[in-house]
């Protein structure tokens, strides 16, 4: 739980989204691949969150 420490509300969790859904949107391989990463972004993303709202 390295991120512990640091406070992550939807917000942040939600910013941190926006940039990596630039990230993959730039990359040159098959949608399925960006589709299989970004599903992972998400999942991590949202278990990353240790504050309400």
């Amino acid at each position: 739980m390295r991120h512990a420490e640091f406070h992550i509300d939807l917000a942040a969790r939600d910013a941190w989204l926006l940039c990596m859904k630039d990230a993959v949107n730039g990359l040159e391989v098959a949608d399925d691949l960006k589709a299989e990463l970004w599903n992972y972004l998400e999942l991590a993303a949202n278990s990353m969150v240790n504050q309400p709202g």
